[in-house]
């Protein structure tokens, strides 16, 4: 099986998961889902896993990946780079928008551990921590560095998306549903830019 066959085949469950938690929250049935995933995350919740969350949460805040975006493009010599990954992010950050304004899902209430406003399906900061982070990933992937740096690359970009989603379920603003629906609508949106750049870039 090829790599194409395989990021398909990842394409297309990250469609129906999407689609399939989309469909359950308008049917009302993913209330005992979320509620106890919610109790597992903050099962030993305490100050330190809280600012720990918190940090997480920042990682990947508008503001932090705005001055990123702009650090890569004026310290790359490649301005493609910046310019891929910026887009990237806006392309997400204005999806998330408009499906969120669809679907309507209030945010969690009186378990939220910090304000945010706007609704809640699907997360943004997943979406976000995909569309950037996942990116990065790409970009070292198709960089020449050293195999063993990739792969610590690889581990440290997972670890941080993952922990963004986990904190956003932990500080309580959204619910493990709404996590889950970003990582597979962002994941799929992933192949389909790289798979766009790579033609854009061969042509």
């Amino acid at each position: 099986m090829n790599k194409k066959t395989i990021f398909n085949i990842i394409f297309i469950i990250c469609i129906i998961v999407f689609i399939t938690l989309l469909v359950m929250y308008n049917m009302g049935r993913l209330n005992s889902f979320d509620t106890t995933i919610y109790k597992y995350v903050t099962y030993y919740k305490n100050d330190i896993l809280t600012d720990l969350a918190m940090l997480f949460s920042f990682l990947c805040s508008t503001w932090f990946i705005a001055v990123v975006c702009i650090f890569i493009m004026i310290v790359f010599k490649n301005k493609k780079i910046g310019f891929y990954t910026t887009l990237s992010v806006m392309i997400c950050y204005v999806l998330n928008t408009l499906i969120k304004n669809i679907v309507l899902r209030p945010r969690p209430t009186g378990i939220n551990l910090i304000n945010e406003n706007g609704f809640s399906f699907p997360s943004g900061h997943s979406m976000e921590a995909i569309s950037f982070y996942g990116f990065i990933m790409y970009v070292v992937y198709k960089s020449n560095l050293d195999n063993k740096l990739k792969c610590l690359v690889y581990i440290i970009d997972s670890l941080i998306i993952f922990f963004i989603g986990i904190s956003r379920i932990y500080l309580g603003v959204h619910y493990p549903s709404d996590v889950i629906a970003g990582f597979s609508l962002a994941t799929a949106l992933m192949i389909l830019y790289i798979h766009i750049v790579n033609i854009k870039e061969s042509n």
